[in-house]
């Protein structure tokens, strides 16, 4: 190992404790020092595949960072980018959000990337009802109706986290 190496702060992580987590991001085994790889998911995330209780868990890298070096006095559950760059895993970057507040920054940041991204949702609380579900586009002021979530996704074209993500961006 590196003099370099040796010098980085390391603390255990919490839901894989055979595992921790350098200051930098590097995640390794305890019992050996073995250091493991990150991979890229196809939405940008970096995560690590690590054996917790004889099963494959992938644990997202920026939310074992903050976990392990970013107080979350407010208990707020998710770990994001303030700059929204996924390439930048830095504890400095990170800030703890709820899903809530995460949506509205998308939305004032433009960072939300639907099919049609002048939508806005109405009336619904919980993408996994199938209540019936009003959609206003905010350029033109056209109102539609659907009869569940699962219409409206279809006929937007987004998947269930898109939605999800709307919905909450319109609360």
């Amino acid at each position: 190992p590196s003099r370099k190496k040796d010098m980085e702060i390391w603390k255990q992580i919490a839901k894989a404790p055979e595992y921790e987590i350098s200051y930098t991001g590097e995640v390794r085994r305890i019992s050996d020092k073995r250091v493991y790889k990150h991979s890229k998911n196809r939405k940008g995330y970096y995560s690590v595949g690590v054996v917790v209780n004889g099963k494959r868990k992938a644990l997202f890298i920026h939310q074992l960072l903050a976990e392990a070096f970013l107080p979350n006095p407010e208990n707020k559950p998710n770990a994001c980018f303030k700059n929204n760059n996924k390439d930048d895993l830095v504890v400095g970057n990170l800030i703890w959000m709820t899903v809530k507040e995460k949506a509205q920054d998308c939305k004032v940041n433009g960072f939300i990337d639907f099919k049609k991204n002048t939508m806005k949702a109405c009336a619904v609380s919980n993408a996994k009802t199938s209540k019936p579900i009003t959609v206003i586009d905010e350029e033109t002021g056209k109102t539609t109706n659907y009869p569940s979530t699962n219409a409206c996704k279809k006929a937007l074209g987004i998947n269930s986290y898109q939605m999800q993500k709307l919905i909450e961006a319109s609360v």
